[in-house]
Formats: structure tokens, C-alpha cells, sequence
């Protein structure tokens, strides 16, 4: 389970529903869009955790998921009873996966989340887009389909303001219109009139405005290593600034791996090699490494040096 939250921003992003009780209150709360791998319990099994905390808020929840994921959320909320369901404003917006085609469903609060209806249209690259970040997917094997995502944060404009304040400038309609209007070419002559004052707008967008690159998160657990789960995950995270990605057996199990179809180190390692990829952050240890999960992160190391140590609550700012 991984947590992305966006510097400046109330919403966030989280990669599976797994063991909630780590994350506070507040950041489950700005929590917009959940991006379940599939749904064996250590991956779902947070979403009542999830439901409980957010149930007195008025939001959109999007929920993106694989093959028979409406049933299954449809299945979750229906083993409560919802007679009380007047003043419930939460609403779940439903998106379930396949190769070719995406299914769509609307869960809402107020009609005790019935399903009324699905729609079905054609699979896109991008399967959920917002101001602030694109997703894009790709379906693995783990004896069921499993979901990788990559997490595409946009370019955004940052305001520097300690510069602002030395330029004794208050914040007001023309930052807006100045950010709106970005970029300026520098010979242009054009002023911007500001509380009486006339500034070059190429001028004040050099010394105010700095344009900062948006991030690449992806996201891979539960899948066997074969050409083409490593052909479709190489394409998906290909310059990821950071890699999430399991690291469930050492190479000397790699049989056990195999045969419970999951990544050993060395894998994990060959694609974050293989994909530019910038951060290697290894998740999902196998049990039978516990206190001996310094020896997976050596292993990937030998391949790809840059692996960080992984850690149970990441609260990562993009």
C-alpha cells in the first residue's frame, strides 16, 4: 500500500486498500481516487477500515480496479445494513479494468450505494486524469489479473515567494493571470499593471514563477516474471522517478516465486534496470525473509544500485 500526496493540494492518491491503521485520520480524508491491484485480502481488506473513516464526508471516492471488481465492492457494501442512508454523501465512482474494455459504475450514498446500472465503453491509455496527474496501466499475472499503475504528476507552476515579498508584492488577480499566461518570451515588452505600478510581465515571470517537472510513481505487486508480464511492466514504468515494486522471494527460491507467481529481487531489480527507472523502493516481503530483509534489498542492489530501504507508513509529498 502506497500513499501520493501533492504538495499544495488537499487530494491524494493511494495503491491498495491493505493495512489502513498506519495512515491518520487527516490523510485518509483527502484520500480522491484508489487504485486497487486486485483483490486478495491483504490488498482489499482496508476498505471498511476506509468507508468507516470517511462516511460523514460529502466526496466522490473513484475506485479503479481489476475483472469483477463491482461485484466485489458491490458485495463489500452490501453486508451492512443502510437504512439510515438519508444524510450519507459519500458516493463511490467505480472503474473495473480489462484489456479491452472498462466497466463503470456509480455507488451512491443516499441509495444505500444499490446498483442501478453499468456502463461498459472502450479501454483507454489513460485511465483516470485529473488536474493534477494522469494513470495509466497495465494488467500482470497472478494466476488472476493484477494491476500495475504509474502515477504521472503534471508540470505545475510554483510561485517563489520569498521573492514576491523582496519584490513587495501582495498575491491578487494578476499572479493568477500571470501563472494562466506562462510562458512569456522574453523579448516581449508587454506590462502588467500592478496596484499602480507597470511590470514587464517576461520580467516578473523570471523572478516569481518556477516551472517544476511533475513526477512518475509506479506501482507493482503480486506477479510472476515472464516475457510478457516483464515486456508490459517495462512499458508501464519506463522512466518512473520512483518504482514501488514487490520483492517477495531471493533468487535462490526463485522456484517458490514461480510457482506462487511473485517477484524475487533480482526481477524487481531487472525491471527498474531495464526502465530507466530513477528510485527502486522495494514492498511485499515474503514472511520467511522476517529480519533477513536486508538480504533481498543486496540482491537488488547487485543489480540495480539505487534501492532504498523499504518502510512500513511512506508519506510521500510530490
Amino acid at each position: 500500500m502506497v500513499l501520493i500526496q501533492f504538495d499544495g493540494y488537499r487530494d491524494s492518491v493511494l495503491f491498495d486498500l491493505g493495512y489502513m491503521f498506519p495512515l491518520k485520520l487527516r490523510d485518509i480524508q483527502r484520500i480522491d481516487s484508489i487504485f486497487v491491484s486486485h483483490t486478495h485480502f491483504d490488498h482489499f481488506m482496508g476498505f471498511d477500515h476506509f468507508l468507516r473513516l470517511s462516511m460523514e464526508q460529502d466526496r466522490v471516492i473513484g475506485l479503479y480496479g481489476p475483472k469483477n471488481f463491482i461485484a466485489q465492492v458491490v458485495s463489500k457494501l452490501g453486508g451492512y445494513t443502510w437504512n439510515l442512508c438519508e444524510s450519507i454523501d459519500l458516493d463511490f465512482h467505480i472503474h473495473e479494468i480489462a484489456r479491452e474494455t472498462v466497466r463503470d459504475a456509480v455507488l451512491r450514498g443516499r441509495d444505500a450505494y444499490a446498483l442501478r446500472e453499468i456502463h461498459e465503453r472502450d479501454r483507454e491509455d489513460v485511465i483516470a486524469e485529473t488536474e493534477l496527474y494522469i494513470v495509466k496501466t497495465a494488467i500482470l499475472n497472478h494466476k488472476i489479473p493484477v494491476m500495475a499503475y504509474s502515477v504521472e504528476e503534471r508540470d505545475t507552476l510554483k510561485v517563489r515567494k520569498d521573492d514576491l515579498d523582496k519584490m513587495g508584492l501582495k498575491p491578487g488577480p494578476w499572479l493568477r493571470d500571470l501563472k494562466d499566461r506562462f510562458p512569456t518570451p522574453a523579448d516581449n515588452m508587454e506590462e502588467v499593471n500592478i496596484e499602480g505600478n507597470n511590470y514587464r510581465r517576461a520580467v516578473l515571470e523570471s523572478q516569481l514563477l518556477e516551472l517544476r517537472k511533475g513526477r512518475k510513481i509506479s506501482y507493482i505487486v503480486d506477479t510472476i516474471f515472464c516475457e510478457e508480464t516483464y515486456r508490459d511492466a517495462v512499458d508501464l514504468v519506463t522512466g518512473s522517478d520512483e518504482l514501488y515494486c514487490e520483492m517477495a522471494y531471493l533468487s535462490p527460491d526463485q522456484s517458490k516465486a514461480q510457482e506462487n507467481y511473485h517477484l524475487t529481487a533480482a526481477q524487481a531489480a531487472v525491471i527498474a534496470r531495464d526502465a530507466s527507472v530513477k528510485r527502486l523502493l522495494p514492498i511485499h516481503f515474503s514472511k520467511r525473509y522476517e529480519k533477513r530483509y536486508h538480504e533481498l534489498i543486496a540482491e537488488a542492489r547487485s543489480i540495480f544500485p539505487n534501492v532504498e530501504k523499504a518502510v512500513k507508513y511512506h508519506d510521500r509529498e510530490v
